[in-house]
């Protein structure tokens, strides 16, 4: 038997859908999101040798998304996990000059999100935990939200037009996971990238911006680099991160004329997660991720300074007389 695996909007999932194939057996399947059941998922079957494997796919916020759809048993099935996507364009794919179907216009561009798409949620159990522990101390602040929105929206937007792998870091991986949103008494987001993908257009794409504007260079390309951005007196901060051997990454920053590095595991892929309303890139192994930074169970409790992060380690090294004017370049 033929296996053909397709993705339907819900919205274009109506009675019509349904009547025109109504000579093929359909097996409907359903999942539970947030105490609701939904559609996951159908298994139709039109003759013995072929069978249609259709995943749903459902608007959330400025993306799509996935869940985790469910077949009869299938070594075939490539869809088994949750997955998110950006909203793409398609465009009509004839084969054989008689069935028409509709594909990505950017298949490239589709490939590599499907690649980044595997999607995880927030940790909703956890997040309303300290909402009742703590209270009005961790109530959400709604005009930092709307801020560090639009930065995150802007700063993915020239990602994404230089074909740039980026993730949530840092405070912002953990506002993300832990709290559904920001750390509570966060004034800055944190962005990572790998120094292997530096692009020299980052930069001439920020500066005079009138979102988010650069207003320093941290660092040397081969050493520290760091972009600073700023919006409504929110920063966000882009973190480049090197190889420092072949186990782990590294990202430096200044303490005064002291080097020090942010030294984390190496990891293979990326994911995809929901922070206000839009889809961002996590490392997969987020967890192992924040519990390098922040400890194995500290990074559980919200609090107003965390000290020295676990991940971080003085270099011993200081930048020189010569090169110290030029490490902070405003």
């Amino acid at each position: 038997m033929k296996y053909v695996e397709f993705i339907v909007n819900i919205v274009n999932l109506n009675q019509s859908f349904f009547d025109e194939i109504n000579f093929c057996s359909i097996d409907k399947y359903y999942g539970r999101f947030r105490k609701k059941t939904i559609l996951t998922s159908l298994d139709i079957k039109c003759s013995s040798k072929i069978r249609f494997l259709v995943s749903i796919i459902y608007p959330r916020g400025s993306f799509m998304w996935m869940p985790k759809p469910i077949f009869a048993s299938t070594s075939t099935n490539n869809q088994t996990v949750s997955r998110a996507f950006d909203e793409f364009k398609v465009r009509k794919f004839f084969y054989q000059d008689k069935i028409v179907f509709l594909i990505p216009d950017d298949v490239e561009q589709y490939l590599k999100d499907f690649e980044q798409s595997e999607f995880f949620e927030c940790n909703h159990e956890l997040s309303v935990q300290n909402m009742r522990i703590y209270g009005r101390k961790y109530k959400k602040n709604i005009w930092k939200q709307k801020i560090a929105s639009q930065i995150l929206i802007n700063v993915k937007k020239a990602f994404r037009k230089y074909k740039l792998d980026y993730w949530l870091s840092d405070g912002t991986l953990l506002g993300w996971y832990r709290d559904c949103s920001l750390i509570p008494h966060t004034m800055d987001l944190d962005i990572a990238l790998n120094i292997k993908q530096y692009d020299s257009n980052l930069v001439k794409y920020f500066l005079g911006n009138k979102i988010t504007p650069l207003i320093t260079v941290f660092g040397q390309l081969n050493d520290s680099l760091e972009l600073r951005l700023e919006y409504n007196g929110f920063l966000c901060d882009i973190f480049f991160f090197y190889d420092l051997n072949s186990t782990h990454l590294y990202a430096g920053y200044q303490l005064g004329r002291s080097k020090m590095k942010n030294v984390l595991s190496k990891f293979n892929r990326l994911c995809s997660a929901e922070l206000f309303n839009e889809r961002h890139l996590v490392p997969c192994n987020y967890l192992d991720y924040l519990k390098e930074i922040y400890g194995q169970n500290d990074w559980k409790n919200p609090r107003d300074n965390y000290g020295e992060w676990s991940s971080v380690v003085n270099r011993g090294e200081k930048w020189t007389e010569d090169e110290y004017p030029n490490v902070f370049n405003t």
